[in-house]
């Protein structure tokens, strides 16, 4: 990591394009979808699993079968996906453990302290977050829940701009 690629910013760090994938963090966040223009490039190095996995239709029981299971009195516990996450692996094609994709619904402050939740019951890895388009960056400080670890925190700015 380049000196010239990092500047402070009320705590956290700020990580721009020319060193954003590159070392220095166990954990990426995206937002996925359109939000940022990062999700294309990590798409690419990760062989595509993001968009294998947006299209993914998990499989399920037939229904014969089911049924038999409830003739005989047997509970039967759905495994459906409770979260709309997407984590990834990526020790192998990326310069970091995980990616995980939170996707972005329009609402800020909800989707910051979902990446803190992750963060927590991930035992607070050190994180790269790249941010959603038109995210003042300068806000991200008064936005995380967790002040004494604002430090630990890399940011990437989305450079996509909404066009008006």
């Amino acid at each position: 990591m380049t000196t010239e690629a990092l500047s402070p910013q009320k705590g956290a760090q700020t990580l721009f394009r020319t060193g954003a994938l590159g070392p220095g963090a166990k954990l990426w966040i995206t937002p996925g979808g359109e939000a940022t223009e990062w999700n294309k490039k990590l798409d690419w190095y990760l062989n595509f699993q993001i968009t294998r996995a947006s299209h993914h239709i998990p499989k399920t029981l037939n229904k014969d079968f089911l049924n038999k299971i409830k003739s005989y009195n047997m509970s039967f516990e759905s495994f459906s996906p409770k979260s709309d996450l997407l984590m990834i692996s990526c020790e192998e094609r990326l310069p970091t453990k995980m990616l995980v994709i939170i996707p972005f619904k329009e609402d800020i402050i909800l989707w910051v302290n979902e990446i803190h939740q992750l963060w927590l019951k991930l035992l607070k890895p050190s994180i790269r977050i790249f941010l959603p388009q038109n995210f003042p960056i300068s806000d991200f400080s008064n936005i995380w829940p967790d002040r004494t670890s604002i430090s630990d925190i890399t940011l990437v700015p989305s450079q996509k701009t909404t066009q008006g």
